[in-house]
């Protein structure tokens, strides 16, 4: 028995819009400040660790050519999003006259790396007229002190190594760096940990980096790097990025949407597992700030095409006797109950689940089957993926039924629905309806957020279908017949 199916036509995106409701919500931190400049925040048990440049009134340090501080390291004690203590020096061991700072910190909080100017020595005011780049070091927490600072290998008085990252096992080391080679700037470089030493720093190539500048890199425990850029296409000047290392290399960086990004620098976001919060910098008020941020709902990127659920097959048998057609007849019963005549027959099934096929040779004269031609058993599975439910066209304003109730996604346990029409429109939930303003093509969008047996960390599953608006119904009455 041979079983045929038809793949329906799908159409291009022709239409994107930028109205709408937007996917974050960001506000500034409340421990950052109108005065000084704020950034590169990390958390370190309940501490918020960061930069700035204010004033902390312990040591002799030197101003930047803008009369500005020097940047140090400073921490808060966060009790909740509100409540917090008043910032003070991170750690006296590591304090310089100079730039300290950003600093990333392992899975246990006992190891450190951190960026400071490289000669600290030389006591002069005058000390930013030449040279005085930029090195990693490695520190680790001994009885309650940040001791045994080692420079980074790699560390050189010619170039910059800075805003390193630790990945959460601790096994590579991000960092950004202008050293030669690269194809811009400052270009984002990772180091593994083997044999107790840090490998040849080897750049994230082409994919990643520009012939602009790439810097503060950040790995989560889901293996997202977010990174800001001002090669890549932005709102304005660093914007914020985000990519996957795949099997074959780097994602293509996904720009992250209003209101993290602005028209300013926006930078140092550091999140979740599952993106769902975190914190980043950016100047769009006049200085450096750090903002919180919360995602109301994902951006969904690298969607797979929804596959069509196909139910409808053809049947034929073609090693059959020669028979008298006036004598005998062909009749196929099918397992739902279904009786259909003929060699060659169509039919369509209700949905996946298991079946039996019979082709019977049956006696005109008696009705009686003669023979059983051919029998058989087998099974219609449904695509493993989000699957949406929805008409393919529509009128403009015509108001639209979206279902997600026909997921499979064995293993996989739904926490929430998103939905992304492509004209700006974002809602939640397993079924919502939805009409479209303006004649076109859009790529609907359902992402499917939850976990998977036995894993920790949420996950998001996305596909798009395409769904084409006209303004003219009867043009639409038309498709809708075809």
């Amino acid at each position: 028995m041979k079983i045929f199916l038809c793949i329906p036509v799908l159409y291009l995106l022709a239409y994107n819009s930028l109205w709408g409701q937007e996917h974050y919500t960001a506000n500034r931190a409340y421990f950052s400040s109108d005065k000084y400049d704020e950034s590169s925040p990390v958390i370190l048990g309940n501490k918020i660790i960061f930069c700035s440049d204010q004033d902390e009134g312990l040591f002799l340090t030197y101003t930047n050519k803008e009369k500005k501080g020097l940047f140090k390291i400073f921490s808060v004690q966060m009790d909740d999003s509100v409540h917090h203590s008043r910032p003070e020096i991170f750690s006296k061991s590591i304090y310089s006259p100079y730039n300290d700072g950003p600093i990333t910190f392992d899975a246990s909080g006992r190891k450190a790396v951190f960026s400071r100017n490289i000669d600290i020595e030389t006591k002069t005011k005058d000390r930013f007229g030449h040279n005085n780049n930029l090195g990693l070091f490695i520190t680790e927490l001994v009885e309650g002190k940040w001791t045994n600072i080692v420079p980074f290998k790699y560390n050189n008085a010619s170039y910059s190594n800075t805003t390193p990252n630790l990945s959460p096992d601790g096994k590579y080391l991000y960092f950004a760096s202008d050293r030669p080679g690269g194809f811009g700037g400052s270009d984002l470089y990772r180091c593994e940990f083997i044999d107790s030493t840090w490998s040849e720093p080897i750049n994230l190539g082409n994919i990643i980096n520009t012939s602009g500048n790439e810097v503060y890199p950040f790995i989560n425990s889901a293996g997202m790097m977010f990174f800001a850029s001002d090669g890549h296409k932005g709102l304005g000047k660093k914007d914020i990025f985000f990519s996957t290392e795949l099997s074959d290399g780097w994602m293509a960086p996904v720009h992250l949407d209003p209101p993290i990004n602005s028209q300013g620098d926006d930078f140092s976001l550091i999140t979740d597992s599952a993106f769902t919060s975190g914190y980043f910098a950016s100047d769009r008020n006049g200085s450096d700030d750090i903002f919180r941020f919360e995602t109301r709902i994902p951006q969904l990127y690298n969607c797979d095409t929804l596959k069509k659920n196909h139910y409808c097959f053809q049947f034929w048998d073609d090693k059959y006797p020669a028979c008298d057609s006036l004598s005998v007849e062909y009749e196929w019963q099918f397992s739902d109950g279904t009786l259909l005549k003929g060699l060659s027959v169509e039919h369509c099934f209700k949905g996946a689940g298991k079946y039996r096929a019979e082709l019977n040779i049956v006696d005109n004269a008696t009705h009686n089957t003669f023979s059983t031609q051919t029998s058989m058993e087998f099974e219609i599975k449904d695509f493993e993926q989000p699957y949406i439910t929805s008409a393919d066209t529509a009128g403009i304003a015509e108001e639209i039924r979206f279902s997600a109730l026909k997921s499979n996604l064995p293993g996989f346990h739904v926490e929430q629905y998103f939905w992304d029409f492509g004209d700006g429109e974002l809602l939640t939930g397993p079924v919502v309806s939805h009409s479209f303003k303006k004649e076109g093509v859009y790529n609907v969008r359902l992402g499917l957020s939850g976990k998977i047996e036995e894993n920790k960390n949420k996950i998001t599953y996305c596909v798009f279908k395409p769904v084409r608006i006209f303004s003219d119904n009867k043009a639409h009455s038309l498709i809708q017949d075809k």
